[in-house]
């Protein structure tokens, strides 16, 4: 049913129908009572498409995320709806699907990954959006999202390559020094270090917090503490075995699934997390609780990064001037559980 038909059941004018939907305009009570009780019958529903084709702004939001299936996203996804939805805002999300389509095989391909970035971007745009939001599965460059004065765009968990786009993303810097800083208050000097990738940016960013509060707390960073190759159980359990050789009485993983080869190693050896190792995680997933002892766990604000991202976004939209190459990382908080103790 279109407006128009409304209007003839009712005996009105097109416009008296969307002074009422809308809440504009003086309409006297027994009209508006009578239109309402017809929508009610009728079932008629208005057409965000319509309005945002009449009016400068459509109400409409859209979301790109990297993949659903990334155990961060939809927290953050969470956070925008939540602030969206308080500004009268709604969402329309595309999801790229990059891991369920490719596995990890599209990282380095470029053309691959534009392949459906670029589709999704004119989608968004044939249905009006106001702005964009760019959800990553983790934090990496992000090519083809240029900011259009028409079209805003905001990244979260990414750095867009275009500097006039603004990125919300995690104070890893910040964590790492935080669960290193946790380990000395606890009396740990010979404290190791274990990550995925060495090039990967939450890597670089939390092993550079881990040696920042080494050296505020007068102690010497000692490569043989640092063990990084892969994300996943298996480099916890080889990193575990050379640690504790080299005398570490405690490690920060940079992953929760690393601390869990740890316990891996651990266990294998007749040894327990919290009084033999004192081990701390990272991303605070549900395996933390799952794990025994508990693992200590940094949190990652995601729900918190999602609202601020999401935000930023609506003041953009209603005129706010933003810095060139705003980059805002968001602090999270150290869950602490069983799994550190003293040396």
């Amino acid at each position: 049913m279109t407006i128009k038909e409304l209007a003839r059941i009712c005996n009105v004018s097109s416009a008296t129908i969307s002074n009422v939907i809308n809440g504009t305009g003086r309409v006297s009570p027994e009209t508006a009572r009578r239109i309402r009780e017809v929508i009610q019958q009728t079932g008629f529903q208005p057409s965000y498409l319509g309005k945002g084709l009449r009016a400068k702004a459509s109400g409409m939001i859209g979301v790109i995320a990297d993949d659903l299936i990334m155990f961060n996203i939809p927290g953050i996804i969470d956070g925008i709806m939540e602030c969206c939805e308080a500004h009268g805002y709604h969402i329309i999300l595309q999801n790229l699907r990059l891991y369920s389509r490719w596995s990890d095989s599209w990282f380095n391909d470029d053309a691959l990954y534009q392949s459906v970035l670029q589709p999704a971007l004119e989608q968004l745009r044939r249905f009006r959006v106001d702005g964009v939001l760019y959800v990553g599965g983790h934090e990496r460059t992000v090519r083809g999202i240029g900011q259009d004065p028409k079209t805003p765009v905001v990244c979260i968990y990414a750095f867009p390559e275009d500097p006039d786009v603004p990125a919300f993303i995690l104070d890893d810097v910040g964590g790492g020094a935080k669960a290193a800083r946790f380990l000395i208050e606890n009396g740990h000097g010979k404290i190791g270090f274990i990550g995925g990738e060495p090039d990967n940016i939450h890597v670089i960013n939390r092993l550079k917090g881990y040696r920042q509060a080494l050296e505020d707390a007068g102690l010497t960073y000692d490569p043989e503490l640092v063990y990084c190759k892969h994300w996943g159980r298996q480099t916890g359990f080889e990193a575990a075995e050379k640690l504790l050789a080299n005398g570490a009485t405690a490690v920060i993983c940079a992953q929760d699934f690393i601390a869990a080869g740890v316990y891996d190693y651990l266990s294998a050896q007749g040894l327990h997390a919290g009084r033999d190792l004192s081990v701390i995680g990272y991303d605070n997933t549900d395996a933390a609780d799952f794990l025994a002892p508990s693992l200590t766990s940094m949190a990652l604000p995601l729900h918190e990064i999602g609202y601020r991202a999401a935000q930023c976004l609506l003041d953009l939209l209603h005129g706010a001037q933003i810095p060139r190459e705003l980059r805002v990382p968001v602090a999270g908080e150290l869950v602490q559980r069983n799994s550190v103790g003293r040396p």
